[in-house]
């Protein structure tokens, strides 16, 4: 519609105004959604949603439907800004097995002619079934394992690599061409072995999370999980990366000697990747085994249950039609079919173990499952109802027995296998022991010997047959490795070092080096004494899960709990500063500690070290603890060279008073944050999600006056607000 009219006075000329009206219709509003699931949590989806209407917006709602469950859920907005974005969490964990369909709603605030409604994607969540992860575990297993073998390969070419570029070195061959050549391969193989790593660990983490999610794994089968997830994580270590970066500056200005050195270095820690790689391989098909068993049972009884339920629908149901119970049994028999082969695929797996477990596959029941099976699919009158039901409760009665044999007969396997491991352990501790005492008494029988004393000879000997005890027990050590995932990356380390002292000890006596032969003798005696602390430590941790596997034991879910250490960590903390103090005094008097005070002193030291070390594998410590406790570790290796040199100082003792202050502060940021975790978890006990929107990737850049603006809560009527979205759109290339 559309009017004219003229305005004039005595002052003003005619003048003339024309009006438009326009009728706008009132549009339904829009909505888009974006989802991203949790990579931990794979039940948990966070949503950032953008929304908008011409005039102004009522709510949004979010809905979910499937199973038993129809029901919708306010999301928080703010109903005076528009356009605006939302963000939602939602987790699926407490619901039924099943698929579920979600979506989210938008509705506009017109209260004349009804609220208008837009609906936006509908998604799906569908749980998966035992097949699925049966296969999902079995493809990610075998990728798994396809990466490790590339990793021995390429860790077998880069040592090659290394030996052809030492020979041609020493032949006087290598031409600064081919000299490139092959530091250039050796620099790319590096990358190409730590993205390998890489991939292990990340693939070997979502497996993990799939079992956590949607399997149900006992304690013990979890705990064993997070052991291996822990040795994946630390195939490529800190000192592989470090040696390779001293390798990749060392080629700016090359240095024979460096050079050889630091090749026989890299060569120790590739030997080393090597058999980890081998050791992981063999723990994979060990854990996959295992969860497969789990799932298996877990199935079986699953699938009882739905037996037990069809008899009972059966018997009174008399509305059931015949088609559908035989669709009904059509997809039972199915699964438990798939079931049975599903068991006889991981018994075949099984026989592929270096140690094969026990399963007991119940071949008698089985076939009487299947008779009973092809019975009920031949009885489709309705005058058989009763029998149909007396069959059903029969099959829900054999798989029953069926998960609980193969649960016995899995869990009396595993039991014989702890025991031998407990005795492999109780073995090596305590031939460590032996080593170390064996190395300490040949250190002391070499104290003040000269190159001419005959008795040189002797003292060689000595040390080469402690070098093959050493290597006799590392390869003792590494096959239990292959077993025991309690055998950590820690010890795993440590074992390495004392292979390392052991050799170079061995190497500087047959160069007359005595004094380095001896130092290194007491690094390989330390090393020792560190690995028999750990296996012990490995050792009581076998039997507690020995003791946890058992049903019914009544033992606690959480052995050790919460209580603190640092009690007896303070014991040991004032004593050792007594001793050091008494020692720097006996040095200032020109008395020289003897090797026993040593020992002592170093054992007190390590028993701190593990203290830390502990509660670093644990993980999960936060940023503040694990920069004190890394800074008591620093202290703690300082404190130990000074005194393994017996040079104790006052700056000694002010280290060890440094590090029990370092510790004391780890513990009062722990517990601050377990206690700020406890708050927020109560907090958050009735919310869906909390934080979704710290799930996506905003945008850092600086807010200017246009997002303020669009954002606020400022009302603008529909003129100014229509200009102003489309200049928005303009300057965003919409």
């Amino acid at each position: 519609m559309e009017y004219f009219f003229r305005a004039s006075n005595q002052y003003f000329t005619n003048d003339g105004l024309v009006y438009n009206l326009k009728i706008l219709n009132d549009e339904s509003p829009t909505i888009a959604v974006n989802q991203v699931q949790d990579t931990v949590n794979l039940t948990s989806f966070y949503f950032h949603g953008g929304i908008s209407d011409d005039y102004g917006i009522k709510n949004v709602r979010f809905h979910v439907a499937g199973g038993e469950i129809d029901t919708g859920l306010n999301v928080a907005i703010h109903t005076n800004r528009n356009p605006q974005d939302f963000f939602y969490g939602y987790n699926f964990s407490s619901m039924k097995p099943g698929v579920y369909r979600y979506w989210f709603t938008v509705a506009d605030n017109d209260v004349l002619h009804h609220f208008k409604e837009k609906q936006s994607k509908v998604f799906t969540f569908r749980f998966p079934g035992f097949k699925e992860i049966e296969l999902q575990n079995k493809s990610g297993y075998s990728q798994l394992q396809e990466n490790l073998t590339e990793g021995k390969e390429v860790t077998r070419n880069i040592q090659q690599d290394f030996e052809k570029m030492r020979r041609q070195m020493l032949n006087g061959q290598l031409t600064d061409w081919e000299k490139k050549q092959i530091t250039e391969g050796i620099k790319k193989q590096s990358g190409q072995l730590q993205q390998l790593m890489q991939n292990v660990s990340n693939e070997n983490r979502r497996l993990n999370n799939l079992s956590k999610n949607f399997s149900q794994l006992s304690p013990v089968l979890l705990q064993k999980q997070k052991q291996v997830e822990q040795l994946m994580d630390q195939l490529y270590s800190d000192e592989l990366k470090k040696l390779f970066d001293e390798f990749n500056s060392l080629l700016n200005q090359f240095d024979q000697k460096k050079f050889d050195e630091l090749t026989k270095d890299l060569n120790y820690r590739l030997d080393d990747l090597n058999k980890q790689l081998d050791r992981n391989i063999a723990m994979l098909k060990k854990m996959q085994v295992e969860k497969s068993i789990q799932d298996i049972q877990n199935n079986l009884e699953k699938l009882a249950n739905g037996q037990q339920k069809f008899s009972d629908d059966v018997k009174r149901s008399s509305h059931m039609t015949t088609d559908s119970l035989r669709n009904m049994l059509r997809q039972q028999s199915e699964e438990i079919h798939q079931t049975f082969s599903a068991l006889d695929s991981a018994a075949h797996q099984n026989e592929e173990l270096d140690r094969p477990y026990s399963i007991n596959k119940s071949g008698s029941l089985q076939n009487k499952i299947s008779k009973d099976l092809n019975t009920l699919s031949d009885m489709d009158g309705k005058g058989k109802r009763r029998q149909q039901s007396e069959i059903s409760e029969r099959i829900a009665r054999s798989l029953k027995q069926m998960a609980n044999n193969l649960k016995k007969s899995m869990l009396s396997s595993q039991m014989e296998i702890d025991w031998v491991q407990i005795r492999r352990l109780q073995y090596l501790a305590a031939n460590i022991l032996t080593f170390s005492f064996e190395q300490e008494k040949l250190m002391m029988d070499m104290t003040g010997v000269s190159a001419l004393d005959p008795s040189l000879t002797s003292y060689l000997d000595k040390q080469k047959n402690l070098v093959q005890f050493e290597a006799q027990l590392r390869d003792t050590l590494y096959l239990l490795s292959k077993q025991a995932p309690q055998i950590n990356a820690q010890i795993g380390k440590e074992s390495l070092n004392w292979k390392f002292y052991t050799d170079k000890a061995l190497s500087n006596l047959e160069e007359s080096q005595y004094p380095k032969g001896r130092v290194n003798q007491q690094f390989s005696m330390a090393s020792a004494n560190n690995l028999a602390l750990y296996l012990s430590e490995a050792l009581q941790q076998v039997m507690d899960m020995m003791k946890n596997a058992q049903p019914g034991d009544g033992s606690c879910n959480k052995p050790g709990g919460n209580g603190s250490s640092m009690p007896g960590l303070k014991a040991i903390q004032d004593k050792l500063k007594k001793q050091m103090q008494s020692m720097m005094n006996d040095l200032k008097n020109g008395v020289k500690p003897g090797n026993a005070q040593i020992g002592k002193m170093l054992m007190q030291q390590e028993i701190l070290q593990q203290a830390i070390q502990e509660q670093v594998l644990k993980g999960n410590l936060g940023p503040d603890v694990e920069t004190q406790l890394k800074e008591a570790q620093r202290l703690l290796n300082q404190n130990r060279n000074d005194l393994l040199s017996k040079n104790v100082t006052q700056q000694t003792v002010n280290r060890q008073n440094l590090i029990f202050e370092h510790l004391l502060d780890a513990r009062n940021a722990k517990m601050q944050r377990n206690s700020d975790n406890e708050r927020e978890s109560e907090s958050a006990k009735n919310q869906l999600v909390s934080h979704p929107k710290s799930y996506f990737n905003n945008d850092k850049t600086k807010e200017n006056e246009f997002d303020i603006m669009s954002s606020s809560a400022w009302r603008m009527n529909y003129f100014y607000r229509k200009k102003f979205n489309s200049y928005l759109k303009n300057i965003n290339g919409q």
